[in-house]
């Protein structure tokens, strides 16, 4: 549990943890106050710094490589949505990769991590990968394919448990046209086990639905919270309990993103008819964020849209450095396109109106290097290694960040190229 001196506003991702000290550069800012302050996060140019690669069988630079996945029969993956787990007093940082390649037998499981590490510098991170027979165990939820572009979108820990939320169910339009329909949320005692369904969460038909309508949280960013330290949750938030705030997004990379919470019962999964969806706001009052009070909805169809964008792979968390909502997705901004960054004070806003640049290729010198034609996408982040700066007032984030696998005979259709690598950049608070 994070131990008093060290509580920050809206903090609630780990449990029972009474051993964890954080390190004292995480602590909070004492100001600006989000409730009342209209500050946004801001990219400190040159910050944006890789690592090293995650996986495969070494670095393109050289740079320090911790993990030969090739070891295991793990040739090539992507995406790396991670949460912190407590298992037997241990904290683990749990990392959900996309479709897998292996050398022979069936391709595009799902690949299951954790890190023990408390630093991700100045040598990456060591990953333990859920093995099964020689090799890396896929992520199986019976009675669901998940299979190519049927990925884990984001995951939480509950009530000793690892919940996970997943994509099932694609629509192929043509071989590079495919559109995900279905998600669930599945949950298990041990990575080493099959996951359990706990509900299905949203559902659309991509032959019918236009970008604005059908399921709204097929991908879907989870974030636990503490439901006092939010005014303006729906009235099954109970007082003192947890919740989980999620982001989601429906057709894929042409959905805006949506809002969600759902109460976390102790002891208990969540329900999929206790969540209730943003659906506007009521008139302002003080106490509540610029936006004022935020009204819910039992019903999907009633979500609104946070802001106008197309989105695909989403991350979404609190810093609690900058007391600042993120919302990190692949898109364009003022320099380019690329991977980027958008804040708010609340989880339902307001959101900042210009994103902010966190990756571009050729800003980075990546382009050929170690980005190709198929990135980048799949920026994640991991709140684990949250840095605050009080001297100068920045938050340092590191990320995940995938380069594709090219088909159709591109130059890029190899293994070697579609990997997951380690990012940081450096954010400011400005004035709007």
């Amino acid at each position: 549990m994070i131990g008093p001196a060290f509580a920050a506003f809206g903090e609630s991702q780990l449990e029972d943890v009474p051993s964890l000290v954080l390190n004292t550069t995480r602590r909070p800012a004492p100001l600006p106050d989000p409730r009342v302050d209209h500050f946004d996060a801001v990219y400190v140019d040159g910050s944006t710094t890789r690592i090293c690669q995650l996986t495969g069988s070494g670095d393109p630079e050289g740079k320090p490589h911790p993990n030969d996945t090739t070891r295991f029969a793990l040739l090539g993956t992507d995406l790396g949505s991670s949460f912190d787990h407590i298992i037997d007093g241990e904290h683990r940082t749990y990392f959900f990769f996309g479709d897998t390649h292996t050398g022979e037998g069936e391709q595009d499981g799902d690949a299951i991590a954790f890190t023990t590490d408390e630093q991700p510098e100045p040598d990456g991170i060591h990953l333990r990968f859920i093995m099964g027979d020689e090799q890396w165990r896929r992520l199986v939820i019976p009675g669901f394919s998940l299979g190519n572009f049927e990925v884990p979108t984001g995951g939480f820990s509950h009530a000793g448990r690892i919940f996970v939320f997943a994509t099932t169910g694609v629509l192929r339009k043509t071989e590079d046209l495919k559109f995900m329909e279905n998600s669930v949320l599945a949950s298990a005692a041990d990575a080493h086990d099959n996951f359990d369904l706990v509900c299905r969460v949203s559902s659309r038909d991509d032959s019918v639905h236009t970008a604005t309508t059908g399921g709204k949280f097929i991908n879907v960013a989870p974030w636990k919270i503490r439901n006092d330290d939010w005014p303006g949750l729906p009235d099954n938030a109970v007082p003192g309990g947890e919740g989980l705030m999620m982001a989601g997004t429906g057709r894929y990379r042409e959905s805006a993103p949506y809002l969600a919470y759902v109460p976390l019962r102790p002891g208990n999964p969540p329900r999929k008819e206790d969540c209730r969806y943003l659906n506007g706001f009521l008139l302002w009052e003080p106490g509540f964020g610029p936006n004022g009070p935020p009204s819910w909805s039992e019903a999907e169809s009633e979500c609104i849209p946070l802001f106008d964008d197309k989105l695909g792979e989403i991350s979404f968390c609190w810093n609690s450095g900058l007391r600042r909502w993120f919302l990190v997705y692949g898109g364009c901004a003022p320099g380019g396109c690329g991977i980027v960054l958008r804040s708010a004070p609340m989880p339902w806003g307001p959101w900042s109106e210009t994103p902010q640049l966190l990756f571009e290729s050729n800003r980075e010198g990546a382009q050929n290097k170690y980005m190709f034609a198929c990135g980048p996408y799949g920026a994640y982040i991991i709140s684990r290694y949250d840095q605050w700066n009080p001297g100068r007032q920045e938050a340092t984030i590191f990320y995940t960040l995938s380069n594709g696998f090219c088909k159709n005979g591109d130059k890029d259709n190899s293994e070697p190229r579609y990997q997951v690598h380690l990012m940081k950049s450096t954010l400011h608070l400005v004035a709007r």
